[in-house]
C-alpha cells in the first residue's frame, strides 16, 4: 500500500511534534532538530507522514527562480526520521520528483537512489578506562606530551570570547562562517546541545572546538587549530579524550564525522573508531536538461 507524503512549510509547522519525532528517531541526528536547522540553513520544509510519524526536513535554496536541495555547513546527514522502522523510499522518490538539483546527504539506514557512500567514524564508549586501553600507541604517547606541556582544557561559554578566539585563527570563515556558528548557539541557549571547548598552554590558545551533544552523542562538528605547534604538544588528541573523559556517564557515542583524507581517517581510527557509511544524494541541473533534450 502505497503511503500518502505531504509537504509542510517551517512556517507551518508544529515544531513540538517535528522535534520529538526527530528526538525518538531510531536513527536520531541533532542535524535535524528544527532549531539547528534554523540556525543553519536558509530555508527548509518537511516531508510527512500521518501525524508527525516519519519526517523529513528538505533545506532549500533558489537560483535563477528554481528551488533546489543543499546541504547547509556542519549538516553531515540528514535523511528520513521515524520511530519505527520502514522504507525510505517513498520519501526519497519524493524529493527527487520536486527538484531537479540535488545535494543532500542522508544517514545510512538505506541506500537512496542516485547515491554515494561516504565515510563517518564513530566510537562506541563504555567506560573511560575501556577507551583509554583502545588508544594508539601514537595517542597515548601525545597524551604523554600534553602531560608535559601541561595543557589545560577550558569551556569557553561566552559567544564573545569564542568570537575573538576564531578571529585569531588565519584561516577564512566561509562554510561556516562565524555568523552561522554564532546563530548555533544563539538558537541553542534554550537547549544546551553546543558547546565550545579549548586547549590552553599557560594562556595561549593552541586548539579549539565546537562540538554539538544530544541524548546519545557527541559530535565532533568543528576543530579549530589556533596556533602550530598544537601539532607537537599533543593538544589534537588531548582535547579529545578530556571532552570523553567529562562526558563518559552522558553519551553512548562520538561521532568524528568523516573524511576523505587518509591522515584525518588514520586520526579517528587511532582512537578506536570504526566506519560507519552514509549517503549522498546528487541529481544536477545538468543531468535534468541533458536528459530532457533527448
Amino acid at each position: 500500500m502505497a503511503i500518502s507524503i505531504k509537504a509542510i512549510k517551517r512556517g507551518d509547522l508544529d515544531v513540538a511534534a517535528y522535534d520529538r519525532c526527530v528526538r525518538y528517531a531510531l536513527h536520531s541526528k541533532i542535524y535535524a532538530q528544527s532549531w539547528y536547522l534554523d540556525a543553519i540553513s536558509d530555508s527548509w520544509y518537511v516531508l510527512m507522514t500521518g501525524d508527525y510519524e516519519a519526517v523529513m526536513p528538505v533545506p532549500v535554496r533558489r537560483k535563477w527562480g528554481i528551488s533546489y536541495v543543499y546541504q547547509p555547513p556542519l549538516t553531515q546527514q540528514l535523511g528520513v526520521f521515524s520511530e519505527n522502522s520502514m522504507d525510505f523510499l517513498p520519501f526519497y522518490k519524493e524529493v527527487l520528483s520536486r527538484h531537479i538539483h540535488i545535494d543532500y546527504t542522508v544517514h545510512g539506514a538505506q541506500t537512496p537512489p542516485f547515491s554515494k557512500a561516504k565515510p563517518n567514524y564513530i566510537l562506541n564508549l563504555s567506560t573511560y578506562e575501556n577507551f583509554r586501553t583502545g588508544l594508539s600507541k601514537n595517542r597515548k604517547r601525545d597524551l604523554e606530551k600534553a602531560s608535559q606541556q601541561k595543557l589545560t582544557f577550558r569551556y569557553i561559554k561566552e559567544w564573545d570570547s569564542i568570537h575573538n578566539l576564531l578571529h585569531e585563527n588565519p584561516r577564512t570563515f566561509n562554510n561556516p562562517s562565524i555568523a552561522q556558528i554564532e546563530d548555533l548557539f544563539s538558537c541553542d541557549k534554550n537547549f544546551g546541545h553546543m558547546e565550545f571547548v579549548a586547549v590552553f598552554k599557560e594562556e595561549k590558545c593552541l586548539q579549539a572546538l565546537l562540538f554539538g551533544r544530544d541524548h546519545h552523542r557527541l559530535y565532533y562538528l568543528y576543530p579549530v587549530v589556533l596556533d602550530k605547534s598544537a601539532r607537537t604538544t599533543g593538544a589534537s588528541t588531548y582535547i579529545i579524550n578530556e571532552l570523553i573523559k567529562q562526558s563518559i556517564n552522558e553519551i553512548q557515542t562520538i561521532d568524528f564525522e568523516g573524511s576523505y583524507i587518509p591522515g584525518v581517517q588514520h586520526f579517528y581510527k587511532s582512537f578506536g573508531a570504526e566506519l560507519e557509511s552514509y549517503h549522498h544524494i546528487h541529481k544536477s541541473f545538468f543531468t535534468f536538461f541533458k536528459h530532457a533534450r533527448t
